[in-house]
């Protein structure tokens, strides 16, 4: 990773003198989109997650209509609190499939006590990309982009057993917790678009939205990201 950024500033040091340099700071939302089910009125997971980001651009224009644009984002942890219905395990000639059946319809049939799961996700990425610009006026150009994304995400996993109807149990009986982190490293393809409003003949304003795809199994979802960045061009 710190190879692959060390390229791209050279790139972007080592561009046409016509060419411009950005460099800008960003400002936007991690919108995470995944695959969820729900059952007895309950989603597992509760894969929709939302957060502000913040993060850092440097782009280089490698000619009039095109260029790359190195990009590092950081959003604030996703916290989510969910607890999965768990059945007891069949016995003798009763599967625990059908123990999970007739437990759906009577809750008794659950283990007890229901454990309370609570994680937070933070997915930090590194992006790498092209883009191509189109004129939309004298002060402004619409801008598409593509390219490969890199994420590190941690997941802080947090369950506890309490005896949420009975008070008076959870001073008798000590509540468990069980703790973990896990971090998970991925790949995956990004594409976005952007307007460029010069504002002077330096400073910028860049409304816009990119989608990607972590490529890990943490997040396992897409990313939509609008953002603003604030800009300055050398």
């Amino acid at each position: 990773m710190k190879k692959l950024t060390v390229v791209l500033a050279l790139v972007c040091c080592a561009s046409p003198a016509a060419a411009q340099t950005s460099v800008s700071a960003v400002l936007g939302a991690d919108l995470v989109r995944a695959m969820e089910s729900t059952t007895n009125g309950a989603t597992y997971p509760d894969a929709d997650r939302e957060a502000i980001s913040w993060g850092l651009r440097l782009g280089t224009g490698l000619g009039d209509r095109w260029g790359v644009e190195l990009e590092f984002n950081r959003p604030g942890k996703m916290d989510t609190r969910n607890g999965p219905m768990i059945y007891a395990a069949g016995q003798g000639d009763v599967s625990a499939a059908v123990v999970a059946a007739l437990g759906a319809v009577n809750p008794a049939a659950l283990i007890y006590p229901v454990p309370d799961i609570r994680t937070s996700l933070r997915t930090t990425t590194w992006n790498t990309s092209a883009w191509a610009r189109r004129p939309l006026g004298a002060r402004a150009d619409l801008v598409v982009l593509g390219g490969v994304g890199f994420s590190r995400a941690v997941q802080t996993s947090e369950v506890s057993y309490t005896f949420s109807p009975m008070p008076l149990a959870n001073l008798a009986i000590r509540p468990t917790t069980y703790r973990t982190r896990t971090i998970g490293y991925g790949v995956g393809p990004l594409v976005g678009a952007e307007a460029r409003i010069r504002m002077t003949d330096h400073l910028e304003l860049v409304p816009g939205i990119r989608i990607q795809s972590p490529g890990n199994d943490l997040t396992d979802g897409l990313i939509l990201r609008p953002a603003v960045a604030l800009g300055w061009t050398f």
